[in-house]
């Protein structure tokens, strides 16, 4: 047996939505995933959302954005790996987000 969505549902539903919408804007994810598709292709391995171990604070801590690329010289006989961290954050109150450079 079928449940029929009630409009009040729907209208929770819809809410939900729009606040969870909202609430990814103000966070830094937006910024994480544009920067991601920024580095594709030209990183060999794009991982977002890895983590590390804080040997200071004895506790596992995020990174928004590991990169890593591998470069071969020589034909195999000397590689250099390339590795790149990203943390994004978003600042209301920062001279890009006004427009103000």
């Amino acid at each position: 047996m079928e449940k029929d969505l009630s409009s009040a549902a729907i209208f929770n539903f819809m809410s939900l939505k729009e606040y969870l919408k909202k609430e990814i804007r103000k966070s830094g994810y937006p910024l994480e995933i544009e920067v991601s598709y920024m580095l594709d292709g030209k990183f060999g391995e794009i991982i977002n959302t890895d983590s590390y171990y804080d040997s200071d604070e004895n506790k596992t801590r995020d990174i928004d954005i590991n990169a890593y690329r591998i470069y071969e010289f020589l034909r195999g006989s000397l590689l250099f790996t390339a590795n790149l961290t990203v943390e994004c954050k978003k600042s209301e109150n920062s001279a890009w987000e006004k427009g103000n450079l």
